[in-house]
C-alpha cells in the first residue's frame, strides 16, 4: 500500500512522449502544406527536431507532475501540467476496473488501469494509471473487494460443482473466428479506404491500372477478386484470433472477470449487478451449427472497444450447454420460452421495406453506370433474403420478471434478456396505415455504457404490443 505519493513507472515516459508527438503531428502536417515553399529542407529538419525535443520535455514534466496515492479507504491521483487536478476515489465507489497490458509491457509486469465509478459520465474513464506494476493492480482489486460495495444479488439455484473459470480452447476459438462473418466489415473498410484514396491517386495512374486489368482478361480478373476475397477472410480470421487469444472468464464472488488478447492483454472486472441485459448473438452460420455468442450490456464504458459495445463473456458455446451460461449469469432461465412471432402480414412488410430500400440504390446505379450498373439488380434477391430473415427471427415474450426480445438484421439474430427493473422505457410506434392494419413497432430502451441501446421489434400485432406495454407499466 503506497501511503506516500508515488510516481508512475519510468516507462510511462515513453507513452507520454508518444502521445505528445502524436498530438503535435497534425500541426506539423499543416505547417508543411502551407509553408513548404518558404523554408529550406535544413530548416524543416531543425523544426522537426525542436518539436520532438519539446515533446520529450513536456512528457517529462507530465510524468513528474503525475502522482498517485493508495490509502486504506481511497485512491488519490494528482496530475496537470499547468492546472493541478486532484481526484480522490473511495473504493466503495469503484464499479469497473479495466486492465490493459501491451505485449512490450508484459516482460516488465506492467499494465495500464482504468477506473470507473458509479457516478461516471462521459466516454472516458474517471481515472487511469497509464503504467503501473501488477502489484498495484492486485492491491486495488483487493481493496475494492474489501470495501464491500457490491450488492449481493439474489441468485437462483446454480450448479455447485461448476468450474469458476472458463477458458476457450483452440477448437472453439477457430469455430468462433470462422463463423463470425467478419469479412463484411473488412470489405466495407477496403471500399471506404478506396474512396478516400481515389482523390489522392493521379488520374493517369488510375487509367493505366484499369487498362492493365482490362487486358488481363475475365479469368484473370476473377482470380484477382478471389485473391482479394481470400485475403479479407484471412485478415478477419487473424483479427479475431489475436483479439480473443487465450480468452478466459472467471467468476469471483459476484464479479465477472474477462481476459483476452495477444498484442494487448485486456482484462475487465465488472460486477454482476451492473449487467443491464444479456445478449445472445448468432450469425446465420452459427444458427446452422446451433452455436451462440453470449454478451452482456453494462452500465459502463469499459466495453466501448468491444464487439457492438458489449462485453463478450462466452465467445461461442452450444445452444444445449445452457448450464455453463447460467453458472455465470444465474438470472437466466433454464429453458428459453416460446416467442410471440410477428404475423405473415408483418413479415411481408419487412420484405417490402427491404426491397424498396434496394430500389432506391439500384435505380440511380443502373442509370448512371450502365451497362455495368445492371449488376446492381443482384441487390433485389439479397434484399428479399434480408427481409425474410428479419421477419423469421422477430418476436417477444415475457414472464413475471424477464423480458425476451428477438430481432434479425443483416443475417444476424440477437436475443435480448432483460429484467423488468433494468428497462429504461418502452415506446409504442404506429402510423395511420399500421394502426388500420393492426401493427405497431415496440422500442425497448436499455442502458448501455453512458448511452442507450434501443431494441426495436417491428410489426408486432397491436394486441401483443399493448400487452407488453401494460406489463412494463
Amino acid at each position: 500500500m503506497t501511503l506516500k505519493p508515488q510516481h508512475l513507472h519510468p516507462l510511462a515516459l515513453i507513452q507520454f512522449s508518444t502521445r505528445t508527438i502524436r498530438d503535435t503531428f497534425l500541426y506539423v502536417v499543416l505547417a508543411v502544406i502551407f509553408c513548404k515553399n518558404q523554408l529550406q529542407p535544413a530548416s524543416w529538419i531543425i523544426i522537426v527536431c525542436a518539436l520532438i525535443g519539446l515533446a520529450i520535455v513536456v512528457a517529462i514534466l507530465r510524468y513528474w507532475r503525475f502522482t498517485y496515492q493508495i490509502t486504506p479507504t481511497d485512491i488519490s491521483i494528482n496530475k496537470g501540467l499547468i492546472f493541478r487536478k486532484q481526484l480522490q476515489i473511495p473504493y466503495s465507489r469503484i464499479q469497473t476496473l479495466q486492465v490493459k497490458q501491451w505485449f512490450y509491457l508484459k516482460p516488465f509486469h506492467l499494465t495500464a488501469v482504468s477506473i470507473e465509478t458509479s457516478g461516471h459520465d462521459g466516454d472516458d474513464a474517471d481515472a487511469s494509471l497509464p503504467v503501473v506494476s501488477q502489484q498495484i493492480v492486485d492491491e486495488l482489486r483487493r481493496l475494492k473487494r474489501a470495501s464491500g460495495q457490491l450488492e449481493q444479488p439474489k441468485q437462483p439455484k446454480i450448479i455447485k460443482n461448476a468450474d469458476p473459470t472458463y477458458a476457450i480452447n483452440w477448437a472453439d476459438l477457430n469455430t468462433y473466428a470462422l463463423t463470425s462473418m467478419g469479412l463484411v466489415p473488412i470489405l466495407l473498410g477496403i471500399w471506404a479506404l478506396y474512396n478516400k484514396l481515389d482523390d489522392l491517386v493521379p488520374e493517369h495512374f488510375k487509367s493505366q491500372t484499369i487498362n492493365s486489368l482490362v487486358h488481363l482478361g475475365t479469368l484473370m480478373l476473377v482470380g484477382v477478386l478471389l485473391v482479394g476475397l481470400l485475403l479479407s477472410l484471412v485478415l478477419s480470421y487473424l483479427s479475431i484470433i489475436q483479439r480473443y487469444y487465450h480468452f478466459k472468464l472467471t467468476l469471483r464472488g459476484h464479479e465477472l472477470v474477462t481476459e483476452k488478447g495477444f498484442f494487448q492483454r485486456n482484462t475487465i472486472t465488472a460486477a454482476q449487478n451492473r449487467i443491464q441485459a444479456v445478449v445472445l448473438r448468432q450469425t446465420i452460420l452459427r444458427q446452422l451449427f446451433h452455436l451462440i455468442s453470449v454478451q452482456v450490456l453494462l452500465a459502463s464504458t469499459a466495453t466501448t472497444d468491444e464487439d457492438n459495445d458489449s462485453l463478450v463473456i462466452l465467445p461461442v458455446i452450444s445452444e444445449t450447454n445452457a448450464a455453463v451460461v447460467r453458472h455465470y449469469l444465474p438470472n437466466l432461465p433454464e429453458n428459453m420460452p416460446r416467442y410471440n412471432r410477428i404475423t405473415r402480414g408483418g413479415k411481408w412488410r419487412l420484405i417490402r421495406n427491404a426491397m424498396l430500400e434496394a430500389l432506391v440504390l439500384v435505380v440511380p446505379i443502373c442509370w448512371f453506370f450502365r451497362p455495368w450498373g445492371l449488376l446492381s439488380l443482384l441487390l433485389f434477391p439479397l434484399a428479399w433474403l434480408f427481409g425474410w430473415y428479419a421477419g423469421r427471427n422477430a418476436g417477444v415474450v415475457w414472464d413475471s420478471r424477464l423480458l425476451f426480445l428477438q430481432i434479425g438484421k443483416h443475417l444476424h439474430r440477437e436475443t435480448y434478456v432483460v429484467e423488468q427493473s433494468k428497462i429504461q422505457s418502452v415506446t409504442l410506434k404506429e402510423t395511420f396505415w399500421m394502426k388500420s392494419a393492426g401493427f405497431m413497432h415496440v422500442v425497448v430502451n436499455i442502458r448501455q455504457g453512458n448511452g442507450n441501446a434501443a431494441v426495436e421489434v417491428r410489426y408486432l400485432p397491436t394486441a401483443v404490443g399493448q400487452q407488453l406495454y401494460d406489463w412494463y407499466r
